[in-house]
């Protein structure tokens, strides 16, 4: 909590801070503080949440950096296609089912999964699945392990989209 002034009562209010990752206004705590550094502009102080300070990438780093946005984005993104799907909302196309196949059965290493993507289709590049992952996941896996937690609700999606496919284990 922090004060803010109430400009018609002139007198302090208390108010939750927000998480400065999440879009929705989740109340972020005061010792999770980290350095945000903007592209122009000032290094300030901004708060997260306990969700995003202990599954994104740059947890062990006191400051927010590129790959906690994509990260932020392929969370978003990834939980917003699972729903849809289970709602009957999206139907991914056939061939968006072989990608995650083969996206399933990969090691997920930044070169890897790059090069996965750099052999799509336009079929695929049309999806919601390929466009998801294009630009968000190679970030986070130039930081982060293939079985790193903040890889959590990608893997889900893909586990929905792949049943019958065993994961395989990361070593």
């Amino acid at each position: 909590m922090t004060l803010s002034v109430d400009h018609k009562q002139r007198y302090p209010v208390p108010v939750a801070l927000p998480c400065h990752l999440c879009p929705e206004p989740t109340p972020a705590l005061p010792e999770l503080a980290v350095a945000l550094q903007p592209a122009i502009g000032p290094e300030r102080t901004v708060w997260l949440c306990r969700f995003c300070q202990e599954t994104r990438p740059g947890r062990d780093r006191p400051q927010v950096g590129g790959a906690d946005w994509s990260w932020r984005s392929l969370n978003r993104g990834a939980t917003a296609l699972r729903t849809d799907f289970a709602a009957g909302q999206w139907v991914p196309l056939p061939e968006e089912h072989r990608f995650a196949e083969a996206l399933n059965r990969c090691r997920w290493t930044e070169s890897a999964v790059r090069d996965l993507l750099y052999r799509a289709g336009p079929v695929l590049r049309t999806g919601r699945l390929v466009p998801l992952l294009q630009d968000t996941l190679t970030v986070v896996l130039a930081h982060v392990a293939d079985d790193d937690v903040s890889l959590r609700e990608l893997r889900r999606l893909i586990d929905t989209l792949t049943p019958d496919s065993a994961t395989p284990s990361p070593s």
